[in-house]
């Protein structure tokens, strides 16, 4: 438990699981002023492991890299910080790494004389080596081919572990050590002039954008996108020192995103800072916040810190203007619908520094009317062959069809419209099938026509069973960009068994895609069309439909219009809202509800005997004051607070029935404690 008088739980701090009879429960707690710089990736539980020895670094080099990632919002495992004095730090290392998105060893004079040094370095390379980790080495007072070579320093202190080591071992030191010629690293003496506090900031830098690019999911099975590639670096003309606003337009599942993440990959090292924001026109729409949401997000991204909060959209402008002027940035604004928005986040060339470049996504060319100098690269159908090569990659896992299937392949092909997520989708589908099974899907497509993409791809979710279909709607509406591991865990509860064979149904049916830090994610058009079916539930009356997400969440709890039908609500956080304060009345309907979302939103009175089904509460506690009582969780898989107002004196401790007890543990801000039904929590 929190120690009295300790800070607000970083947001970093713990994913702590409780063991209950049959099931796995997950309590998350973190700090409210969390940074959103970037992002955490749910697969793993840090973005950063340290290595370095200590008596050479750590009070000097590695302070200074160790704080300043952590600033960035970037959580680092490092061993003073993670472990217990005197504990056995080998295992418990090796699992941090492992939880790593990236490593960074700093080699040092004495680096290679620890054996857990070496120890740890090896691991990292078979983590690369398996796991596709990124390994960031740093040479602080020793050359790389010192290092690689195993010379100097390095060749004593591999004398010395001759003694005392078998040789297996330290040939796959060795072996690694000399691995370290393929990494590219950073000198000390070679890189900003020797100086120190220019180099954690190129290491900052290049941290922050490797973590972002993992968030970029892009189409292994890309047909056809090089010429485009190459034609939109034209037009960006990196080298340039002007100001350059570039909008790529077409219509939906045509490929623009999957373009513009392409380009933005390829090109995102040339730039002082940069920002993906994605689904402009989605956040912008889902509340009267959301341009103010977008405008913070993208300050965060460029700046490298936590999320300012504007009180106007006109103040967002003004830091805007006034704050990169002088940054060379890249940011790309994905699926860009109106004018208004590019006037909040980026309208006009003088709001960035030279050699900026600024890629829109957009099915509407008229919101590229501002600023006046954009320039426009249109995406157009596919060519007949590249659709028809497309299509069989999905199919038929080949790059051309047999030739008994080609007249059929080339007419479903040509029912498509050339468009590359149809393609892919119903391309997906077919794989496996029939001949019957391929004619049956040319004659459903024949009556839809060419432009309505959305009934082309609904012909795949018909298909599906039905716990798929839930498990569909339920990411459409509720859970894209979440780690895949949590998710299922509510599933397999729900429908009482395993479900990974379902998952990998929708992902082989390009309905969903598995992003390489394992969070669930899918196309705009397929997440509307998910959306789009549950609203027709019931379009007039959302409080008898079984999801609610957005402002129809917050009308039907504020307005008690709910029912027995809804199973999930998603009440996620808006800059500017109002705190609301939710009364049991308002839950009382809601017997079957299963996932729980309340941000900036306060619970009070007594919530005896309800939400007896609920299995996931993430609740974002703006207040110490808060008077909820008999909130019962121990049926819960999964409590998480991350980003609350939350202490050891938080006075609903006990009225959740969390029976929390000071347990001794090396890390001062995770909570220990035991549900009320039997069981040790832990941090994980």
């Amino acid at each position: 438990m929190v120690t009295d008088g300790s800070p607000w739980l970083s947001w970093w701090a713990c994913l702590c699981v409780a063991f209950l009879s049959s099931f796995a429960s997950i309590l998350v707690t973190s700090d409210a002023s969390c940074s959103s710089s970037v992002s955490g990736q749910p697969g793993y539980e840090y973005d950063v492991f340290l290595s370095f020895r200590g008596e050479d670094t750590r009070k000097g080099f590695t302070d200074g890299l160790y704080t300043a990632l952590e600033g960035a919002g970037i959580r680092v495992f490092r061993d003073n910080e993670r472990l217990g004095i005197g504990k056995e730090i080998g295992p418990e290392l090796l699992q941090g790494i492992k939880r790593s998105s990236i490593s960074i060893p700093i080699f040092s004079e004495n680096y290679a004389s620890s054996k857990w040094c070496l120890k740890e370095f090896a691991f990292m390379m078979e983590c690369r080596e398996a796991r596709e980790q990124i390994v960031l080495p740093i040479f602080y007072d020793v050359t790389l081919n010192v290092v690689q070579h195993q010379t100097g320093s390095y060749a004593r202190a591999f004398r010395q572990h001759a003694k005392k080591q078998d040789p297996e071992t330290i040939q796959r030191w060795r072996r690694a050590l000399t691995g370290v010629g393929s990494l590219k690293g950073w000198e000390l003496k070679n890189e900003a002039n020797g100086h120190q506090g220019k180099l954690i900031k190129m290491i900052v830098t290049k941290v922050f954008r490797e973590l972002k690019k993992a968030h970029l999911c892009v189409n292994n099975n890309l047909v056809g996108i090089d010429n485009h590639m190459k034609a939109v670096i034209r037009m960006l003309s990196v080298d340039a020192p002007d100001v350059r606003f570039i909008g790529i337009w077409g219509m939906g599942g045509i490929g623009k995103t999957t373009l513009a993440k392409v380009v933005y990959h390829q090109i995102l090292d040339d730039f002082d800072s940069c920002s993906f924001l994605q689904d402009v026109r989605e956040t912008s729409g889902r509340s009267h916040n959301g341009l103010r949401q977008l405008q913070s997000q993208l300050v965060a991204d460029l700046l490298k810190c936590d999320r300012l909060e504007f009180a106007s959209i006109d103040e967002g402008i003004s830091v805007l203007k006034r704050r990169f002027r002088e940054m060379k940035v890249l940011i790309l604004l994905d699926d860009v619908d109106s004018v208004d928005q590019l006037k909040a986040l980026a309208a006009e060339l003088d709001w960035f520094g030279q050699g900026s470049r600024i890629i829109i996504t957009t099915r509407n060319k008229g919101a590229l009317e501002v600023p006046q100098e954009h320039r426009v690269y249109e995406v157009k159908e596919m060519e007949k062959e590249q659709a028809l090569q497309l299509f069989c990659k999905h199919a038929l896992r080949t790059d051309a069809p047999t030739v008994r299937l080609r007249s059929l392949s080339e007419e479903i092909v040509k029912r498509t419209g050339g468009l590359p997520l149809a393609l892919e989708v119903i391309g997906s589908f077919l794989h496996g099938k029939s001949e019957d099974t391929w004619k049956a899907t040319y004659q459903k497509l024949k009556i839809v026509p060419n432009k309505e993409v959305e009934h082309k791809l609904r012909i795949s979710y018909d298909a599906l069973e039905h716990e798929q279909q839930q498990m569909f709607l339920d990411i459409a509406c509720l859970f894209i960009w979440e780690d895949k591991k949590t998710v299922a865990l509510m599933w397999e509860d729900q429908y009482k068994f395993s479900l990974e064979a379902d998952i990998e149904v929708l992902q082989l049916l390009s309905l969903i895609k598995i992003g390489g830090d394992n969070t669930l994610w899918m196309h705009d058009q397929l997440r509307d069309l998910g959306r789009g079916i549950v609203r027709q539930e019931n379009p007039k009356e959302p409080g008898k439909r079984n999801r609610l997400w957005g402002d129809e969440a917050v009308d039907v709890l504020l307005n008690n219009r709910g029912s027995k039908n809804i199973e999930a609500i998603r009440l996620e956080y808006q800059i500017g809202l109002q705190c609301c304060c939710f009364m049991p009345s308002q839950f009382r309907k809601l017997s079957k509800l299963r996932f729980l979302q309340l941000d900036c939103a306060n619970l009070a009175g007594d919530f005896e005997n309800l939400l007896p089904t609920l299995r996931w509460l993430r609740w974002k506690i703006p207040s110490l004051n808060c008077t909820t009582t008999n909130l019962n969780v121990k049926d819960q898989l999964i409590l998480d607070l991350s980003n609350s107002k939350v202490t050891n004196n938080w006075n609903a401790w006990n009225s959740i029935q969390v029976s929390a007890n000071t347990l001794n543990s090396p890390i001062d801000n995770v909570v220990y404690g035991k549900f009320s039904n039997t069981y040790q929590l832990f941090c994980r």
